[in-house]
């Protein structure tokens, strides 16, 4: 007598949907409302001056090229300003958003070619609940379209390496040239060398063929399509130095994040928090047990090891450039706790969701309701003042974010002076607020100063900016207020 198929419980019945709502709960709910942070207003500065001048091939910041990043974020952010209608947070934002649960589906259908589905499903809680994807699915970067693609590529590749079809190697280019049009060169180095981690554990050298020759070279030449349209655009070629600069230069001799080669030793467990002591856990087991593993564990474990040493042999580093290893992490602790998996299920989706609810109040209410709102203040109330007297001509003095010029919204570049003997003809010139505790010449001119009130400004110094407005007449700008700054101090004027 066949024996009946057990029921699933009520749990498991409701769980995929219960973890899609806390997906668009953790990477959606108030995602427009924190103001722009970081590097953010690069992009959304750069888009706004684009659709300005109705240019899709040449990003500028005050109206000066910004060539270093491929433009497949651009445009992807272009694309959602059109569709809405204005260019704000939430618009600028929601692609990244919209990659992330896009990354979440990859992800998902990359773990069941090696988990059973009830635990592919919790392994993607664990990739959804790591801090590496949540936090960059919610910032208007680069980064989370590279891990997309990435996470894309590599889904195709698990599900098609038996096959030997031109089809098969075009698509799986396709969506590395993706990976590579989103950030760089690196979108493209690591699936590549997570498969060629597999091809050496499988001595497998049947895609060594005529096929996949022809598909790398159409991949290649899309790639380079890309910058050559802008480069015809810009009437340079400075996009094609860019590819070697940033991508080839930095990696040997960086002009700029210069950081310790032990760094990514730190970096790899921050981006995989809460879920870190698992990965140590991960990592010994695999290398006890490396001639037990499966050839598929081996891979996952290999791969790991192989985007580590390619991000620690590069000279130039950051927290963020490591991001592309996660789903290969994430997988690593999934394949090791399938083992304990069934024993003690309820108790680690407990631990998921625990975190997951965390997060969701952490990051998607109380930061964007805390945040610092002191470049959008100053920047709006700038922009009001300037609406009132369009007569008067606006300067700024010496580094100026791409978050305060996107608030900003003028219409035109603003002139932008290194020194404040070459200061000409300018009715207002704003500036950071710590220029002018290192400005001697600066403290001394100065008079008409106007700030930000206490509540709005940032404990970030370089956030807080101050308007010197060097024409004669009574003015009053909305939003600021006349300040008397002397040694450090701050004092409302009368």
């Amino acid at each position: 007598m066949l024996q009946e198929k057990e029921k699933p419980s009520i749990y498991e019945k409701f769980a995929p949907k219960l973890f899609l709502l806390g997906a668009f709960l953790l990477l959606f709910v108030n995602l427009g409302r924190r103001p722009l942070w970081g590097a953010e207003g690069r992009w959304a500065e750069a888009v706004r001056e684009m659709l300005l001048r109705g240019d899709l091939w040449v990003p500028t910041i005050n109206w000066v090229p910004h060539l270093t990043k491929p433009l497949l974020p651009y445009w992807l952010i272009m694309l959602s300003a059109k569709i809405f209608g204005q260019l704000n947070e939430w618009t600028v934002r929601l692609p990244a958003a919209l990659s992330g649960i896009l990354t979440l589906v990859f992800f998902y259908f990359l773990s069941r070619k090696f988990l059973e589905k009830g635990l592919a499903l919790f392994a993607t809680s664990l990739f959804l609940t790591s801090y590496g994807f949540f936090y960059y699915a919610r910032l208007t970067q680069s980064e989370i379209y590279q891990l997309l693609w990435v996470t894309a590529a590599l889904a195709w590749y698990v599900y098609h390496r038996e096959e030997k079809s031109f089809k098969g190697y075009l698509i799986f280019w396709l969506l590395v040239d993706l990976a590579a049009l989103s950030k760089g060169l690196t979108g493209m180095a690591v699936p590549c060398l997570v498969v060629l981690m597999d091809w050496l554990i499988r001595k497998d050298t049947k895609h060594l063929n005529l096929k996949a020759l022809l598909a790398i070279f159409l991949g290649f030449a899309l790639y380079f399509l890309h910058y050559y349209g802008m480069a015809r655009a810009s009437g340079s070629t400075l996009p094609f130095y860019l590819i070697i600069r940033e991508n080839l230069l930095q990696a040997v001799s960086p002009y700029d994040h210069r950081e310790p080669f032990y760094v990514y030793l730190i970096y790899w467990p921050e981006l995989i928090l809460p879920w870190t002591p698992f990965l140590f856990l991960a990592l010994g087991w695999a290398f006890k047990n490396w001639k037990r593993l499966s050839l598929d564990a081996r891979w996952i474990l290999a791969g790991n090891l192989a985007v580590f040493i390619l991000f620690t042999l590069a000279r130039c580093r950051r927290f963020y450039y490591i991001l592309p290893i996660l789903p290969l992490s994430i997988l690593l602790i999934s394949i090791y706790l399938q083992f304990y998996y069934p024993r003690f299920k309820r108790f680690l989706w407990g631990a998921a969701w625990g975190f997951l609810v965390l997060e969701i109040a952490i990051f998607a209410i109380f930061q964007p309701i805390l945040s610092s709102p002191s470049e959008k203040a100053f920047g709006k109330s700038l922009s009001a003042f300037l609406r009132q007297n369009p007569s008067l001509r606006a300067c700024a003095f010496k580094k100026i974010s791409a978050n305060l010029f996107f608030y900003l919204s003028l219409p035109h570049p603003v002139p932008v002076f290194q020194e404040l003997g070459e200061v000409r003809n300018c009715d207002l010139l704003f500036f950071r607020e710590r220029y002018y505790q290192k400005e001697p010449l600066l403290r001394e001119r100065a008079q008409d100063l106007w700030g930000l009130p206490e509540k709005l400004r940032s404990r970030d110094p370089n956030k807080n900016y101050l308007l010197w407005i060097l024409k004669e007449g009574n003015f009053s700008v909305p939003g600021l207020i006349s300040k008397s700054i002397k040694d450090g101090s701050n004092e409302k004027s009368s």
